[in-house]
């Protein structure tokens, strides 16, 4: 599993919109900031596909501007890290 955070910049006044949308997909919380063009976006999904398939997904969403990640967490590559540590110690 994989949780993410990004901030996604909106086209002036549609803010609210975007919001919204992002909100009713599942696996996602979304909230609009109050005095900017931005929404910032939780998400949990499963592996890199399902990432790749969110980012195309904000890049069709009309009203978004752009967006960037700006923070992410997975089991697998922490997992995958921890075993490259035992090897190198073993």
């Amino acid at each position: 599993m994989a949780i993410q955070s990004f901030l996604v910049y909106t086209k002036p006044g549609h803010r609210a919109d975007v919001a919204a949308a992002l909100a009713a997909m599942p696996g996602m919380e979304a909230t609009a900031a109050d005095n900017e063009d931005l929404v910032i976006l939780v998400t949990e999904s499963e592996g890199k596909a399902a990432t790749q398939s969110l980012e195309r997904a904000l890049e069709a969403l009309e009203g978004v501007d752009g967006f960037a990640l700006v923070a992410g967490y997975s089991e697998e590559a922490i997992r995958a890290a921890e075993l490259e540590s035992v090897e190198d110690a073993g």
